[in-house]
């Protein structure tokens, strides 16, 4: 072997300790891992002294089966029963909470959009009289969405008392959902309803929330305006039948 070789051999054998040290390293922890995953696994399913009654006539019943010979495991069928109570109750609270939500009407993700558009508005955007105005003047069965148009080119516009901050979101109560390159623009005037509905919901609370530290400027809203209806589609004679 020549001299040249010698710094590449030892740089060779010195790759080769570090790597098995690596591998060492990786497989002791690998196992470490293990080892915790399974202690957590049996903390969790250890068993905790508990007395319950038995009926008397379900006490007799099984001391007879025993007393003939059979086996059975007492606290693995408890532990099972309960479990799949517990599921059956907290799944029922689930549903209960939900309703209580949406008492009368669903929410669903337009409506959660719309809140945290609302949130937004208020915090970041409106001013207090803003806000006031929303609070005040509108109410959930004020927000309406209609379609309107013809020859199959129909299009949602508000169709009730409110209307959203022209300023802010145009007069269309169309908006965009999804994130990226996903956004498309949602017309379905049930989802543009549950959309207003959730922002107005939380333009409220924002109201709520400061109320009492903010000066009231009920006294300054401008006058109410009477939403201009849509004029009624334009109507083909080709269409009348005659």
């Amino acid at each position: 072997m020549s001299d040249d070789d010698a710094p590449e051999d030892a740089a060779r054998r010195t790759g080769h300790v570090l790597g098995a040290q690596v591998a060492a390293g990786l497989a002791d922890l690998g196992q470490q891992t293990i080892a915790r995953l399974n202690a957590e696994e049996k903390e969790s399913r250890r068993t905790a002294p508990m007395s319950f009654a038995l009926r008397a006539d379900l006490k007799e019943r099984l001391a007879r089966f025993r007393d003939e010979g059979g086996t059975i495991n007492v606290s693995g069928i408890a532990n099972e029963a309960i479990e799949r109570e517990l599921d059956r109750l907290e799944s029922g609270n689930a549903v209960r909470q939900r309703l209580l939500v949406e008492l009368t009407e669903r929410r669903g993700p337009s409506w959660t959009q719309g809140y945290q558009a609302g949130r937004q508005w208020g915090e970041a955007w409106a001013s207090w009289l803003e806000i006031t105005e929303y609070a005040t003047r509108f109410s959930d069965r004020d927000v309406a969405v209609a379609a309107v148009g013809n020859r199959g080119f129909e299009e949602p516009e508000f169709a009730g008392a409110f209307r959203a901050p022209v300023r802010d979101y145009g007069e269309a109560p169309t908006f965009q959902r999804g994130g990226g390159d996903e956004l498309v623009w949602e017309t379905r005037t049930w989802e543009c309803e549950a959309f207003w509905r959730g922002w107005l919901r939380a333009v409220r609370g924002i109201y709520d929330e400061n109320k009492a530290s903010l000066p009231s400027v009920i006294d300054q809203l401008p006058p109410r305006q009477t939403p201009v209806e849509a004029a009624p589609p334009d109507v083909d004679p080709d269409d009348i039948p005659f």
